[in-house]
């Protein structure tokens, strides 16, 4: 079953303007020889890619949105999703890393910060 972030126009589709940090993890590995400078090479062809960034919830129906498709969608966070790639604005499949931190603003509003995996 393929699973696809909430479609919803109200609901957040990209992170927070100026919120988005990560980047591809590093992949090179430097092999001591025989004779001349280290080799460095490539671990593995395709890099992890982790995101960390801000979603902004304007109504508390929203942000329960996010809770359902977190804890019941996607089962805490260790099921795979199709979303738009933080930098590059493709669709991409991705997963969350961790948990999710909330930081409410208001009663309605809630500002929630996710890490989240691009797989290869």
């Amino acid at each position: 079953m393929s699973i696809t972030w909430p479609a919803n126009t109200d609901f957040p589709q990209y992170f927070l303007v100026g919120s988005v940090n990560g980047g591809p993890k590093d992949v090179q590995i430097e092999s001591d020889v025989d004779q001349g400078p280290p080799r460095t090479r490539s671990r593995y062809d395709n890099a992890e890619e982790n995101y960390q960034g801000v979603l902004l919830f304007p109504t508390k129906a929203l942000y329960l949105v996010f809770v359902n498709f977190f804890k019941n969608v996607t089962k805490n966070g260790t099921r795979q999703f199709t979303w738009t790639h933080p930098t590059e604005f493709t669709s991409v499949e991705m997963k969350f890393v961790g948990s999710y931190s909330d930081a409410p603003q208001t009663q309605e509003i809630h500002r929630v910060s996710v890490t989240v995996k691009v797989l290869p």
